[in-house]
């Protein structure tokens, strides 16, 4: 089989366009025409047909996949969970190869912390498959978030070897996520079907670059709505301080208004108390002076029964006895019900002062309850039980307080009242919530 020195430039820069070369083991559909030289049948290649090399090699990958398929081993890899921030990286790559360098570039300028090792292979030639499986091997069992496969393009002959059923199934079985990034955007091996693959080394680094960049930007989003959702409790929080300061800003004013009206109180009762005392008083004067008429009024009528009895004595004798009777009864009756009024008006005046002490205690001990409970009721919004809960009351150094992150400038010297102590702090920056939480 001959090929002539134009007829070859002419089929290698076809295959070329197809990203493929001329290699062992590819297979091609060629034409051409048969000659007789020096007694020998040969024959002069004139085209070869890329279309067909490339359904073959296409053919030969499916093939390979739909075997790793019915092995249940084709979308292991697709399955494991791909890591938030994979920035722990094992490569598997050439010491020194243009992909390896485009890999660390782009993981270099992202100025993100990526740690990389190394498992340096030789890329290419005899032994691919074996220096492949054992680098992945070494790199599951160390400390990797991910494992990335690169190499730079070339011709289609360098990169058979990544199409090993061997090293396909390494890849499937590894415990650690694979990324590939071979050969260029037109190339396409057996590993980029069975696990996660980008077109280039580059493309690989990108990848990684984006995935740890999108999950640093959710966690800052994160961050900063709970930010913004402490910002509005503290708020909420400054303004219940603000309003308990300002209920315990009237407190003296609220005890005094308070005091005046128990000594208003205590002046009514005190008044009552003397009424009522006059009153007993002027009572018990009145009852004096109407037994000490008794004594008169039992002289009188001793004199008018007397008068009665000497009239009698004149009478009959019957008539006499009778009326002497009746004269004796009513006497003592008159005697008994003077008795029995003395005696009531005397216990009358005696429960009397009992009874107003006892009153003007239960409305005195009635006021202390009162301003007892508004005591408590006051103390329950004293600060210091805010400070004790973990809050903290901020002020400028002169003693003012203050309300709101509006009020402040950067630089400004303040001072945070807690429940142990004061801190002395400086504003770097002052934010106000436009968010409302």
């Amino acid at each position: 089989c001959y090929i002539g020195r134009e007829a070859l430039a002419r089929i290698d820069q076809r295959l070329a366009r197809e990203g493929l070369a001329l290699a062992e083991l590819l297979p091609v559909l060629v034409r051409g025409r048969l000659e007789v030289r020096f007694g020998r049948v040969q024959l002069q290649l004139e085209e070869l047909d890329p279309a067909y090399t490339v359904g073959k090699t296409r053919l030969s990958l499916e093939q390979a996949y739909a075997k790793l398929d019915r092995e249940g081993l084709a979308r292991r890899q697709a399955a494991l969970p791909w890591p938030e921030l994979p920035l722990r990286v094992g490569l598997v790559a050439g010491a020194d190869g243009e992909g390896t360098r485009d890999f660390r570039r782009t993981l270099e300028e992202s100025g993100l912390p990526f740690s990389l090792r190394l498992e340096a292979v030789r890329m290419q030639g005899e032994g691919l498959e074996a220096a492949l499986v054992g680098a992945l091997e070494r790199l599951a069992a160390a400390d990797v978030d991910v494992i990335a496969i690169v190499r730079g393009g070339g011709a289609g002959a360098d990169l058979h070897g990544f199409n090993a059923p061997g090293l396909a199934r390494a890849v499937c079985t590894c415990p650690r996520p694979v990324l590939i990034g071979i050969g260029h955007d037109h190339d396409r091996t057996l590993l980029d079907l069975v696990a996660r693959s980008q077109r280039t080394p580059t493309a690989a680094g990108r990848h990684l670059v984006d995935t740890v960049a999108a999950a640093v930007q959710a966690r800052e989003l994160r961050l900063r709505d709970a930010f913004g959702r402490l910002a509005a409790r503290l708020s909420t929080d400054r303004a219940r301080l603000d309003g308990a300061g300002r209920a315990l800003g009237a407190v003296p004013a609220l005890l005094a208004r308070r005091a005046d009206a128990l000594a208003a109180t205590r002046a009514r009762v005190e008044h009552r108390w003397r009424a009522v005392a006059a009153e007993a008083s002027r009572q018990l004067d009145v009852g004096a002076t109407q037994l000490r008429a008794v004594p008169e009024r039992l002289r009188t009528e001793g004199l008018r029964l007397e008068g009665a009895a000497r009239d009698l004595a004149r009478a009959p004798g019957v008539r006499l006895q009778r009326d002497r009777r009746a004269l004796d009864a009513r006497a003592e009756g008159l005697a008994r019900l003077a008795t029995r009024r003395m005696e009531a008006a005397r216990l009358t005046l005696a429960r009397r002062p009992v009874l107003l002490e006892g009153r003007a205690t239960l409305l005195t001990e009635r006021a202390a309850q009162g301003i007892a409970l508004r005591a408590e009721r006051l103390a329950a919004r004293d600060p210091a039980r805010l400070l004790a809960r973990g809050y903290a009351l901020v002020t400028r150094p002169g003693g003012g307080l203050v309300r709101g992150a509006g009020e402040l400038a950067a630089g400004e010297a303040l001072r945070l009242r807690m429940a142990d102590g004061t801190v002395d702090v400086r504003v770097e920056q002052a934010r106000e919530d436009q968010g409302g939480g």
